[in-house]
C-alpha cells in the first residue's frame, strides 16, 4: 500500500467512525434543504451519510487523494456527491447553497484570522440569499483531564484492517500552545508478519471561541444567527456549531 492510499486509511481510521454530530446535520438539511456544500470532506464520513438520505451534496475537499477516495465511493454506491478539489480560502463555484457545512473544527485547521476569514468570505459568497453557514468548533480550550490516576489510562486507539494490515491511531495528549491546540496521536502498523512500526502525529487547531468566531465572520460579511451544541462522546470532545447568514440577507 503506497502513501497515499495509507493517507485514506488514517483518515478513515482516526474520522470515519465519528457520529456523533450526523443527527445536527441531518436536522438543518431537512429545515434548509439541498443542494449542501461541504467544507473538508475528507474521504466521506458526512457528504456520504446525507447522499444516502437522498441530499445532493457538493463535497470540497483539498487532499487529492481523500477526494479520489470521496468520489469512487459515491460512484460506487451511485450517490449524489460532486467532488470538488479546491482550497476552501480561495472557493469560487457557480452555484449557491441553501446551506453549507463545516464540521469537524475544520475553520480552526486555519490558525491565523486572515486564513479564517478568507474561509468565511468564501462561504458567504456561496450562499443564497437566506441561506446558513454551519460551522463546528471546540469551544475554547479542550477540557483536560484532572488527576494523576487519568495520566495513567490509556485511550482507546481508532482501529482499522485494511489487505491484513492493522492501522491502530492512539490519542496521547491534547495541549495548548501559543494559541494552538495540539493533539497528539501514536499511529501504530502491524503487518501480516507482525512487523510493528509506529509514528507520532500532531493535528493542530487554532484556539477559537464562538464569540471571537463571530467577529470574525462580522468582518466577512455574516452575521451570527444562533449556535447549536453537540454533545461529547466517549472518545470525542464536544462540539459548539455557530449558525451564519450573510448580512443584509433579509433584503435580498
Amino acid at each position: 500500500m503506497n502513501a497515499g492510499d495509507e493517507e485514506v486509511v488514517w483518515h478513515d481510521a482516526e474520522c470515519g467512525s465519528y457520529d456523533g454530530d450526523l443527527a445536527l446535520w441531518e436536522r438543518l438539511c431537512t429545515e434548509h434543504g439541498g443542494p449542501v456544500l461541504e467544507l473538508g470532506a475528507g474521504s466521506g464520513r458526512l457528504s456520504l451519510h446525507l447522499a444516502r438520505r437522498g441530499y445532493e451534496v457538493v463535497a470540497v475537499e483539498l487532499s487529492r487523494t481523500l477526494a479520489e477516495a470521496l468520489r469512487q465511493r459515491a460512484g460506487e454506491e451511485g450517490l449524489p456527491v460532486e467532488v470538488v478539489v479546491a482550497d476552501a480560502r480561495t472557493l469560487e463555484l457557480e452555484r449557491r447553497f441553501p446551506l453549507v457545512l463545516a464540521s469537524m473544527q475544520f475553520v480552526q485547521l486555519f490558525l491565523s484570522p486572515d486564513e479564517r476569514r478568507s474561509v468565511l468570505g468564501a462561504c458567504g459568497r456561496l450562499l443564497e440569499p437566506a441561506g446558513v453557514l454551519a460551522v463546528a468548533i471546540v469551544d475554547g480550550s479542550p477540557e483536560a483531564d484532572d488527576g494523576a490516576e487519568a495520566e495513567d489510562v490509556e485511550l482507546i486507539p481508532d482501529v482499522r484492517e485494511v489487505d491484513d494490515v492493522v492501522y491502530a491511531s492512539q490519542p496521547v495528549s491534547s495541549e495548548v500552545h501559543e494559541g494552538v491546540i495540539e493533539s497528539e496521536r501514536r499511529r501504530r502498523r502491524v503487518s501480516p508478519s507482525g512487523e510493528l512500526t509506529e509514528a507520532r502525529h500532531v493535528d493542530r487547531l487554532a484556539l477559537l471561541d464562538a464569540a471571537s468566531l463571530g467577529t470574525e465572520a462580522a468582518e466577512a460579511g455574516l452575521r451570527a444567527v444562533g449556535t447549536e451544541a453537540i454533545a461529547p462522546t466517549a472518545l470525542h470532545v464536544g462540539s459548539r456549531v455557530v449558525l451564519f447568514e450573510r448580512s443584509g440577507s433579509e433584503g435580498d
